[in-house]
């Protein structure tokens, strides 16, 4: 028994510096762990298993763009709808385009930019839209949309008043006003934003002002030319009732 001994101690010595390595070691990983924890939690959180990890907003650019870019997506999306719809109908739709100085063309006004005389119209105003669109949101989706309903209403009146007594359809007169108010806004505002989206705007569709020109009969340069007044006219109208704080007195 006694030769059974010492083995015995040095088995229980062993063990036991086993048991605080253990110890030490579990310390130091909890340490390690709480440290990788305070260093990641600001990006990103773990959940009860290694694998659930979850992004925080960093990682969420691509849905702030899709967000910030969704109202000109909308109106595309609709455009085509109309388009995939009047394309089945063999593009008999486009009978409800603004009709000059008669009471029925009245209705044309809102419904002309989502209507096209073919699926080539409809694909050449797609592009243009959108980019120019996007441009426009950069001044925010107030702006959007008071240039957009603006644009529409206002060249779609023009048209019924002036224009040549045919059914005028499509979104040019629209792609045209988003133009003329992207250069109005950098002659008004003078802001190194706008000045900057304008010579980008000019750059890509400067052509675009061969447009207001009668060159073609088929084409409708009354749409052309009152959109580009429109824009004109809105990005003017949108100066005047901005607020300024110059203006603002204390009472």
């Amino acid at each position: 028994m006694l030769l059974f001994r010492p083995t015995l101690n040095i088995g229980f010595v062993w063990n036991n510096n086993l048991i605080r390595a253990g110890v030490q070691l579990k310390r130091w990983t909890t340490q390690g762990q709480a440290k990788v924890k305070r260093r990641l939690t600001p990006a990103c959180s773990f959940g009860s298993e290694p694998r659930a990890l979850k992004f925080g907003k960093g990682f969420g650019s691509m849905e702030l763009i899709k967000k910030k870019f969704s109202p000109i997506i909308v109106l595309v999306a609709a455009i085509w709808i109309v388009e995939a719809v009047n394309l089945f109908l063999g593009h008999g739709l486009t009978s409800w385009g603004i009709l000059p100085r008669r009471a029925s063309g009245l209705i044309g006004i809102p419904l002309a930019p989502f209507l096209h005389a073919g699926l080539w119209h409809a694909i050449s105003n797609t592009v243009p839209l959108l980019i120019l669109g996007a441009l426009t949101l950069i001044g925010g989706k107030t702006r959007f949309w008071a240039n957009t309903v603006g644009i529409v209403l206002l060249s779609g009146v023009l048209v019924w008043l002036f224009a040549r007594g045919v059914s005028h359809v499509g979104a040019s007169g629209l792609v045209l006003g988003y133009f003329g108010a992207l250069l109005a806004r950098a002659y008004f505002e003078r802001g190194f934003v706008s000045i900057a989206v304008a010579c980008v705007t000019m750059i890509l569709y400067g052509g675009m002002l061969w447009g207001i020109l009668p060159l073609r009969s088929y084409i409708s340069f009354e749409g052309h030319l009152f959109g580009l007044i429109a824009g004109i006219a809105v990005a003017w109208l949108g100066q005047k009732l901005k607020p300024r704080t110059g203006d603002t007195k204390a009472s």
